[in-house]
């Protein structure tokens, strides 16, 4: 057997978000939205349920979602395109926040309106279909060629980690302080991101 060495790698994950402050943040925020979504998740599908909601009732606000998405992604990516994607990104972020905080307070006060709930689900699709060609649009400006792929990489390695890790955390801390702290969490990470 030959002591051949392989060729070097592409700049790393280490080395791309060393050497770049503004992606490192970008991949920081996103890490800790991306495990937010979990809760996000988790907290709804919970709060729809011991509030003597049916699967039905959760069926129709998970579809709020899609349908939000499905309607909103092509006016986001032509947003994107046409004016900064750091102005979409945060705008995206904090009226996702303040219709996550929404959702909390209508589950934590008991007063769970479904048409209410939809509306608000319909607001966090929608504000997502924004930021995220925005975000696609914005990570070219943020990391050379050379390190771009190194930079994809980093994004999908955190965000299978966060898909991983975001479940069990969200579902311990939601089965123990209850779905209105499991929206709020999900609030917090929109705000910090």
């Amino acid at each position: 057997m030959t002591n051949d060495t392989a060729p070097p790698l592409p700049s790393g994950f280490l080395q791309t978000v060393r050497g770049n402050r503004d992606f490192a943040l970008l991949a920081g925020g996103q890490g800790l939205s991306w495990i937010g979504d979990a809760f996000q998740a988790i907290a709804l599908s919970v709060a729809v349920i011991t509030s003597g909601g049916s699967v039905g009732d959760l069926g129709l606000a998970l579809a709020s979602t899609v349908v939000a998405r499905l309607l909103c992604t092509l006016v986001g990516g032509v947003w994107a395109d046409r004016i900064r994607p750091q102005p979409i990104m945060i705008a995206a972020d904090l009226v996702r926040a303040a219709a996550v905080v929404g959702q909390g307070a209508l589950f934590g006060t008991g007063h769970q309106s479904l048409p209410l709930l939809c509306l608000l689900t319909f607001v966090i699709g929608g504000a997502g279909a924004f930021f995220y060609p925005a975000m696609q649009s914005l990570k070219p400006t943020l990391v050379p060629a050379a390190e771009r792929q190194a930079a994809n990489a980093t994004l999908s390695m955190l965000q299978t980690g966060a898909s991983m890790i975001g479940p069990a955390v969200a579902g311990v801390v939601i089965a123990t302080l209850g779905s209105p702290i499991g929206f709020g969490l999900n609030a917090v990470t929109f705000l910090v991101s």
